[in-house]
């Protein structure tokens, strides 16, 4: 079951990571002034799709959110059960000699029923809002 979830999440994470690299700043159509108070919230994610919480933690430090809709779904069928996955994004630095990046883990877990079956796993990824701007 664990390497299952490894699986599963490593494909999340490869779809997602590389264009996260290079992802222009997040804000979705919402004022930035209010993203400090969704930063604060548990985030939907739908489709898996960590972007917005690397945006968050890049901008406020940390952001959170869980799967829901077809990323939740996808792990009731490979699981045969419903499992929640929670995400949490934290600004851990900056790359050395890139002053506009930062390095954000983000870490997948489930609640305390299933965090036996299912063990929080971490990656990091570095963040650069501005790259291939001129």
């Amino acid at each position: 079951m664990k390497q299952r979830l490894k699986i599963i999440l490593t494909a999340l994470l490869a779809c997602t990571a590389i264009g996260a690299v290079s992802a222009e700043t997040f804000n979705g159509g919402i004022p930035l002034k209010e993203t400090e108070a969704l930063a604060k919230q548990i985030i939907p994610l739908p489709k898996g799709d960590p972007k917005p919480l690397l945006a968050l933690a890049m901008r406020h430090g940390e952001a959170h959110g869980q799967f829901t809709g077809k990323a939740a779904a996808a792990m009731k069928k490979k699981f045969g059960r419903d499992i929640p996955i929670f995400i949490d994004a934290v600004k851990t630095g900056t790359p050395k000699g890139k002053s506009d990046c930062g390095v954000v883990r983000l870490t997948f877990r489930s609640d305390d029923k299933n965090a036996a079956a299912v063990p929080p796993e971490s990656v990091d990824i570095e963040v650069c809002p501005n790259r291939g701007k001129s």
